[in-house]
């Protein structure tokens, strides 16, 4: 389990509730803001893999679906934006089994990149950290 001292976050409940409804939540904000926190404190038995590393991005893209097996049940994926072919491949597992809370994506938003949008995660608005659903 991730151990952490967290600041109290009102935007926890926020992701509790929306991964309760949506297979795909998304979490974005500037780097350092606590995005990879927050979501292995929300989620602490759920798998993760950071697409940061250069082995597990190097594995992404060369097996994609070999790297995705691993977390047929539903992962965390930090830095998301480092792989943006995952989000096609999410779309293709989501549609044949849409379990609320599957996925948790992180995602670096900077200024240029702030009003980012993919159908998969609905969208993202501002460089704070942001929650976004798949609808």
């Amino acid at each position: 389990m991730y151990k952490l001292d967290m600041i109290p976050r009102t935007l926890a409940e926020t992701l509790r509730r929306l991964a309760q409804s949506f297979p795909v939540v998304a979490i974005t904000g500037p780097r350092q803001s606590g995005k990879t926190t927050l979501a292995r404190a929300v989620f602490p038995d759920k798998p993760y893999a950071s697409l940061e590393d250069p082995i597990e991005r190097a594995f992404a893209l060369e097996d994609p679906r070999g790297f995705l097996a691993r977390f047929d049940q539903g992962a965390v994926f930090d830095e998301a934006q480092r792989w943006p072919d995952l989000f096609s491949y999410l779309q293709g597992m989501v549609d044949q089994q849409r379990t609320p809370g599957r996925f948790v994506l992180n995602r670096v938003s900077t200024v240029r990149t702030a009003r980012w949008r993919h159908p998969v995660t609905g969208g993202t608005r501002r460089a704070y950290p942001t929650v976004a659903v798949r609808v």
